[in-house]
């Protein structure tokens, strides 16, 4: 392949990490990887929308989701979090932090989770 788009000798004496940045960089529109193709799709399923909320909790999941949403549609999504007593406050300081940081609308909520019925007995079947 490095023959055909006519790379120099030095080039092809690189190690394979630099080989693939030159012949990435020399491709009009190299092949995504598997990460960069799912993030591709995700901000293309995001672009269909006019406004969105989201569920921001400021662990590494949402804060994905929120700065991809915020890099397709911009101000016209708003980052929502709950207040609760399970929830450190230094946490909600830090995902407060970002999203003023970001210039994103952030609502906080509070949530007394401790008063749904069979929270906080915990069982072992429990999904969250």
């Amino acid at each position: 392949m490095f023959a055909e788009i006519g790379l120099q000798s030095e080039v092809l004496d690189q190690p394979k990490e630099v080989r693939t940045l030159v012949t990435n960089a020399m491709i009009p529109n190299p092949p995504m990887n598997t990460s960069e193709a799912k993030h591709a799709d995700l901000k293309r399923y995001l672009s269909q929308f006019d406004r969105l909320a989201i569920a921001f909790s400021g662990g590494v999941d949402s804060t994905f989701l929120l700065q991809s949403a915020h890099t397709v549609l911009g101000n016209r999504i708003i980052a929502v979090t709950a207040r609760s007593c399970s929830f450190p406050k230094r946490e909600l300081d830090e995902a407060s932090d970002f999203v003023r940081k970001k210039g994103i609308e952030h609502i906080i909520v509070d949530s007394e989770e401790l008063e749904i019925e069979g929270f906080s007995k915990n069982p072992l079947n429990r999904c969250y």
